[in-house]
């Protein structure tokens, strides 16, 4: 299932179950998941893309071994909601997932500016831009994830 309705993503988790969070980006995804008291995100990894295939198989095998089947995905939204082109290529590898695991239940949430939030926070912190471009993925798929959780 691939849904923007907060309610709808969180009825088809289980008690014990993770939850991920991706920030696909045209050259990296960023990874976080969770604990499975749904508490605390912590960043996973930085998967490299070279395409969408590579992507699609790099996430199925990631999702494989860590047991998790509930994901939230940085849906970068332009400020007025029209769908970026980055958007569609998103969808298409969702859909793509779905096909390999049909329990896999995806969570757009709107990523507005988080990137630039993240960037912020990790400049005040004395990173070189090196350094940041580096880890920026995957702190903005656990700063996605930790706001999800904050729900629950």
């Amino acid at each position: 299932m691939i849904t923007d309705e907060f309610n709808e993503f969180i009825q088809n988790i289980n008690n014990q179950d993770k939850i991920a969070c991706l920030d696909i980006g045209t050259k990296k995804i960023g990874v976080a998941t969770s604990d499975k008291s749904k508490i605390i995100a912590n960043p996973h990894s930085i998967i490299k893309v070279h395409n969408l295939d590579e992507a699609i198989k790099s996430l199925n095998i990631l999702f494989d071994e860590l047991s998790l089947l509930n994901i939230v995905v940085g849906w970068p939204v332009m400020v007025n909601g029209d769908i970026t082109p980055l958007c569609q290529d998103i969808i298409k590898i969702l859909e793509s997932l779905l096909k390999l695991n049909p329990k896999y239940n995806f969570y757009l949430f709107n990523e507005c500016f988080s990137t630039r939030i993240i960037d912020k926070d990790l400049k005040s912190l004395g990173l070189k831009r090196k350094k940041r471009n580096s880890i920026d993925d995957k702190i903005v798929a656990c700063y996605l994830l930790q706001e999800v959780l904050n729900k629950i």
